[in-house]
């Protein structure tokens, strides 16, 4: 199956042409007749039923000793998120060293719904960072936070110019 799905399926252009009815017309043969045209295309895309887009920002955290924290406390990812896109996501956070290597962690992931309408929906985060236990956090170095769509089955959604995801993140610590 395709992933973009074609809309629509044709175009039809159809053209009124008229000439000023209170002046004589003349057609001369053997001359070039010209016309300009004004036209706007829009045109949403349209996802098939195996849609995926990943989206990702790396935050470095070197130096912000969260690995020695992480070691004693729980992190927490908190903020807002506001989905404009007419398809749920999940916010997946991953722990990574400096050369981007992925650190063992229980899933990180937080689901966010799509919006409602014409209007985005927003979701406060609460995504508690679990690293394994026995995992060397002294490496950690970079958040990598990914935001992953996909249509889940579902086709034909249609995706426009006014669909957008924002975040507002900030990181806390419950118990200090």
């Amino acid at each position: 199956s395709s992933i973009i799905k074609a809309q629509p399926d044709y175009i039809l252009v159809k053209i009124d042409g008229g000439t000023d009815s209170t002046k004589d017309g003349i057609i001369e043969m053997g001359v070039y007749y010209y016309m300009g045209a004004n036209y706007h295309i829009y045109m949403p895309l349209s996802f098939g039923e195996d849609f995926r887009m990943e989206m990702s920002d790396v935050i470095d955290v070197a130096g912000a000793d969260l690995g020695d924290i992480l070691n004693h406390a729980e992190l927490v990812i908190g903020g807002k998120v506001h989905n404009q896109f007419p398809l749920n996501f999940d916010l997946v956070v991953e722990l990574q060293d400096m050369n981007g290597s992925t650190l063992p962690t229980d899933p990180i992931t937080q689901s966010i719904p799509a919006c409602t309408g014409d209007s985005a929906t927003p979701t406060e985060l609460n995504i508690k960072l679990n690293p394994q236990p026995g995992t060397d956090l002294s490496s950690l170095a970079k958040l990598n936070v990914k935001f992953i769509i996909t249509s889940r089955g579902a086709e034909g959604i249609v995706i426009t110019e006014k669909s957008y995801i924002q975040a507002s993140l900030n990181l806390r610590m419950p118990s200090g």
